[in-house]
């Protein structure tokens, strides 16, 4: 909805897009590989905990990522579009 109102252009709504996906993708490999830990063993063991762990933390540095791209790609569409608004008689 705001992609809308501030008039993202091609590129950008595609890497938004694109942006999600990835974010989605992660965390679909990260529950696979929990799943997969339970397969394995149900009892503790420090491999796996740091297996996930990792798992986790890839998914946390793709979001950041992810997130970082979205406010610049917003901020400047924002600063365009007010700049637009201020230009119109």
């Amino acid at each position: 909805m705001t992609g809308i109102l501030l008039r993202l252009q091609i590129w950008e709504w595609s890497f938004v897009i694109l942006l999600i996906a990835v974010v989605i993708a992660a965390e679909m490999f990260n529950s696979a590989i929990e799943e997969l830990s339970r397969v394995i063993t149900n009892e503790y063991d420090e491999r796996v905990g740091r297996a996930l762990d990792i798992a986790s933390g890839a998914v946390l540095v793709i979001s950041i990522f992810a997130a970082i791209l979205g406010t610049l790609i917003f901020t400047a569409a924002l600063l365009r579009f007010i700049a637009n608004c201020l230009n119109t008689p």
